[in-house]
């Protein structure tokens, strides 16, 4: 975990804890206030787990997209439906414009993610959309070790074993798909998804900061835009 500023005592576990944090690295000095309570992990976890099916329906759908437009046209369409809902969200909302080094930082992560989605998608017109996601199971062991070394977090024995069972499963897929005869294309699809499951894994410490300092609306306001 971050460690917080000295002086900040525990008064009661129910009670919200003040921590102030300063990130550095790559560039980004950002001075974070945010609160944390002990009984805060059920509802996260929920939304979390929706987003993760949400994400399993949008890959089987933007797969069709991508053979049939391109991976190219089918991020463009996306990301521009994604703006007309995301712009009149955050109109509605009217936040604050935020200062110029959490821009910096939005607009960083928005350009590795681009490049995240489209590895992503362009590799799914040569894999199979299950093999695809197996291989991108190399990115929670790729999120643990960047998470240490960014943000400082501590890492738990039992999540570096179930990112290594993973990264096995991976290594099963790849070395099942280059035995023997293959198709070059389907090569360069393993390639892509495989440099495409380490900066997604680069963009989840990315999205763990904006967390911390901005509300998701705004987040994923300035998300879409790099692309654009």
């Amino acid at each position: 975990m971050l460690c917080s500023d000295s002086g900040v005592k525990e008064v009661n576990k129910k009670r919200p804890v003040h921590a102030e944090h300063e990130f550095r690295s790559i560039g980004f000095p950002i001075r974070l206030n945010f609160y944390m309570t002990t009984h805060t992990t059920a509802a996260p976890f929920f939304v979390a787990t929706l987003g993760i099916a949400c994400f399993a329906v949008m890959d089987a759908v933007m797969k069709g997209l991508a053979i049939e437009l391109g991976a190219y046209n089918a991020m463009l369409w996306r990301t521009g439906c994604g703006v007309l809902i995301v712009t009149f969200l955050y109109l509605l909302k009217r936040p604050a414009w935020p200062p110029w080094a959490t821009i910096r930082l939005h607009f960083w992560r928005g350009v590795v993610i681009s490049a995240t989605a489209f590895l992503f998608f362009w590799g799914l017109i040569y894999v199979p959309l299950a093999e695809a996601i197996s291989l991108t199971f190399i990115a929670p062991l790729v999120a643990l070790y960047l998470a240490a070394v960014l943000l400082g977090e501590r890492v738990d024995s039992k999540a570096i074993l179930a990112s290594i069972i993973g990264l096995c499963g991976a290594v099963v897929v790849v070395a099942g798909k280059l035995s023997g005869e293959y198709d070059e294309d389907v090569g360069k699809g393993i390639g892509a998804i495989l440099v495409s499951a380490i900066l997604y894994a680069y963009n989840l410490i990315l999205q763990r900061r904006q967390a911390l300092i901005a509300k998701p609306v705004e987040v994923v306001f300035f998300k879409p835009l790099p692309f654009l």
